[in-house]
Parts: structure tokens; sequence; C-alpha cells
């Protein structure tokens, strides 16, 4: 297969490209990671100095403090997250991916630095349907995850142990929750759409920014929005704010009223009648 062949001329990029061990194990794991912890370093940095300044308010009686302290203890969500990220089933899919990666996406990968106008073109259009596919597949697992019994009682819950959500608490689910939601669908996503290492790269950067987002407590009216695109701003373009999932791990567990599923498109939502607001949603459990 073309991906194996070691180019001969010393560039970099080029034998990276080339060999799956570092183009579909070793790149992914480290790109997932350093975009998923600079997230969290910085979001955390600044909900610690800003206090409630760039939170999401409720108008509740209880202030933030008194909320956290009734969700698990952070060294437990942070252990999880950082099981969920780096521990040994993250590393056993380095070589897992390292093996179906060329499988999936076929070589040879053209190397960047040369790309015409047209090639770029693609791959932005690739980039994109990677992020419209994967809300897409993630919506109808997550709504799966709930709707089923088993599945929410073995799988989904322990995430749903966390009402008031931090950056810090962002991979704190079972493995199996990590796979149906995240893994299997970037996974299919990559497979239909064929983009490119890089764009692959540059799509899971987005999107475990994304995730790392919706699950701080930062408001969409906070800077700290503008740089997730979450703010006010983006909302006309269908783009969810960090409300819109922080109001389902508020009011929504096991239950046929569950709501806001998607992550960042909330039109899903709109269309298949599960788009709610903390203004109309109500809790209700089975």
């Amino acid at each position: 297969m073309g991906t194996e062949m070691i180019p001969a001329d010393g560039d970099f990029l080029a034998t990276w490209l080339a060999t799956p061990f570092l183009c579909w194990g070793i790149g992914p794991y480290v790109v997932l990671n350093i975009s998923f912890w600079m997230s969290v370093v910085l979001i955390e940095g600044v909900n610690f100095f800003a206090k409630s300044s760039v939170l999401i308010d409720y108008a509740s009686s209880r202030t933030m403090e008194e909320r956290l302290k009734s969700e698990p203890p952070l060294s437990e969500q942070l252990f999880g997250t950082l099981m969920t990220t780096m521990g040994p089933v993250a590393i056993s899919n380095v070589v897992l991916l390292a093996k179906i990666g060329p499988w999936l996406i076929p070589g040879p990968y053209p190397n960047p630095t040369s790309a015409s106008f047209t090639t770029l073109v693609a791959e932005s259009a690739k980039f994109f349907g990677l992020i419209l596919l994967k809300d897409s597949f993630y919506y109808f697992t997550h709504r799966m995850a709930h709707g089923c019994e088993f599945l929410y009682k073995h799988v989904h819950s322990h995430h749903h142990k966390i009402h008031t959500p931090r950056a810090t608490g962002t991979g704190f689910m079972t493995l199996a929750d990590a796979t149906l939601l995240e893994g299997l669908p970037c996974i299919a996503s990559a497979a239909i759409i064929q983009p490119h290492p890089l764009t692959f790269y540059a799509f899971l950067v987005s999107r475990t920014a994304e995730s790392v987002s919706i699950h701080s407590g930062v408001s969409c009216d906070s800077w700290l929005a503008v740089l997730f695109l979450k703010s006010r701003m983006f909302l006309a373009f269908g783009l969810a704010g960090n409300e819109h999932h922080d109001q389902h791990h508020k009011f929504s567990d096991r239950s046929i009223n569950a709501k806001n599923f998607a992550e960042r498109f909330i039109f899903l939502d709109y269309l298949f009648g599960t788009l709610s607001t903390v203004r109309t949603q109500t809790k209700s459990t089975s």
C-alpha cells in the first residue's frame, strides 16, 4: 500500500503521512489530547479568575459553589477524563487506528505543501462535511442512549451524574459511552467523507474544543464563548450555544422528555422535536 512506503527525500511531513502508525495512530491521539487539555486549561483558568461573571446563570438561589458541591468530586471527574483521553483504552486505540486508518481511507496522501487551490477548497468542504455528519451521528446515538433503558443505565448514566458541567468533567464517561457517542461517529464520518489525514486532525481539534466548551458552563454572553463559536452572534447560523447542552445535563435524565441531544447544530433538535430551553423544559425522570 502506498501509505507504507517511506519517502527517501527526508521530508518529515511526507514520512509522517506515509507511516500508518504515525499518521493514523500517534497523530489523532496527540492532536486530540493537545486540543482537549489546552481547552480545559484555558476555560478552567478563566472560570477560576473570573468566577461567576462568565458562567451560565439560571437565576437559582444556589450559588455556583453550592451547586458544584453536589457534583462528583473534581478529582473523580479529572481522573475519569484522564482515563478517557489518555488511559489504556485510548492508547490501545492508537494501535487499532493505525491498522484500520489506511484501510478506511486509502492513501497515498498528497503533501499539502504542494496542494492546489482546488484541493484546498475540496478539503475545506470535507472539513465542514465531517463536522455536520459527526453531529448528525451524535444526535441519534445520544438520543438512543437516553431512549434505551439498558444503554442509559449501563452506558450513559455515569456521564449524567454531572448536573452542573465543567470543562474538567468533559470526559467523565464510561468507555462504552465514549465509543458510542464519540469514537464510532468520528470514524464513520471519516470513512464516508474520506478526508486527508491533516483535515481529519483539524476536525479533531474542532471537535474536542467543542466538547470541552459545551461542558464548561460558560455563558454565550461571555467573551470566552466567542473563541469557541458559542456566542450569541453564531446562534443565527444554527449553531448551539453552551446553554443548549448545559440545559441537557440539568434537565434531561433517562426520560421520554429528554431534550437537546445535538451538540453543535441546534436545527437537529428543532427538526426532530427535541429542542427545548430552560424556560419550558421541566425535569422528568423514569
